[in-house]
C-alpha cells in the first residue's frame, strides 16, 4: 500500500493533478490523505519562530495570503485528475479508478478506513481521504 499523507498547503502547492494522473495512468493504487485546516500554515509558522513579534504573528491569513477559502473540493480534484467521468466527490461509483471522499467526523473517518481497505488494498485502485479539520 503506497499513503501519502499531506496538508492542503503542501498539497495546493505541488502538482497533485499530475500525480494522481499519473497514479491513474500507470494503475499504482495510492491512498492520498490530505489534512484540510483550510490554508497554508508554514509561512507564518516560518516567520513566527524568527520573528515571534513581528507583523506574521498578528497578521490574519488573508493578510498574509495563506488563506485556502473558499476551500477547494480536493476529493472531487482527486477523481477529476485521474479521469474520472462523474467526478463530483463523495461518490460510491466503483466504476471510476479514483475516488475522492471528504470526511468531517471521526466516524465518518473509521467508514472512510473500511473503504480505503475494500478499494485501495484489494481492488488497486486509488483513493484521496479529504479529513476536514
Amino acid at each position: 500500500l503506497v499513503c501519502q499523507v499531506v496538508g492542503d498547503g503542501s498539497f495546493m502547492c505541488a502538482a497533485p493533478s499530475s500525480a494522481l494522473w499519473v497514479a491513474r495512468k500507470y494503475e499504482i493504487p495510492v491512498l492520498t490523505i490530505v489534512l484540510n485546516n483550510g490554508g497554508w500554515k508554514a509561512p507564518r509558522n516560518s516567520a513566527t519562530l524568527v520573528y515571534p513579534d513581528g507583523l506574521a504573528s498578528g497578521a490574519t491569513d488573508d493578510e498574509i495570503n495563506i488563506s485556502f477559502r473558499p476551500t477547494p473540493n480536493y476529493a472531487a480534484l482527486a477523481e477529476a485528475a485521474a479521469g474520472s467521468e462523474t467526478g463530483w466527490g463523495n461518490s460510491t461509483d466503483d466504476g471510476a479508478w479514483m475516488r475522492g471522499l471528504r470526511v468531517r467526523t471521526v466516524a465518518d473517518l473509521k467508514r472512510a478506513l473500511k473503504l480505503v481497505e475494500s478499494r485501495v488494498v484489494r481492488e488497486r485502485k486509488g483513493m484521496l481521504l479529504e479529513v476536514l479539520l
